[in-house]
C-alpha cells in the first residue's frame, strides 16, 4: 500500500494505491469490483440535496448487493477540511 497527502491552502488530500505482490487474490479482485461498481453507481445517484448519510447509504447498499460486508465506520473522506475528514 503507498499512502501519500498533500495539503493546500489548508485543505488536505490523501491519496492511497494498495498493489499486490504477484497475482491479486479472487478475493482481493472481487472487492475491487465491487468498490469500483458502487462508486460509479454513486457518483451517477448524486445530485442536490442529498446529505452525507445519504451516499453513505448509497455506497453501502452498492457494497451489500455485490455481496460485500462495509466495514470501518466511514467510506473515504469527506471535504478535505480535516486529515481525516
Amino acid at each position: 500500500m503507498l499512502d501519500t497527502g498533500a495539503l493546500k491552502d489548508g485543505y488536505f488530500c490523501d491519496f492511497d494505491r494498495n498493489f499486490a505482490i504477484g497475482p491479486a487474490t479472487e478475493t482481493a479482485r472481487r472487492a475491487h469490483a465491487a468498490l469500483w461498481q458502487a462508486t460509479g453507481e454513486t457518483l451517477t445517484a448524486l445530485r442536490p440535496g442529498l446529505r452525507a448519510r445519504d451516499v453513505h447509504a448509497l455506497l453501502c447498499d452498492g457494497l451489500q448487493k455485490r455481496g460485500m460486508v462495509p466495514s470501518g465506520g466511514r467510506l473515504g473522506h469527506g471535504l478535505g477540511a480535516t486529515l481525516t475528514d
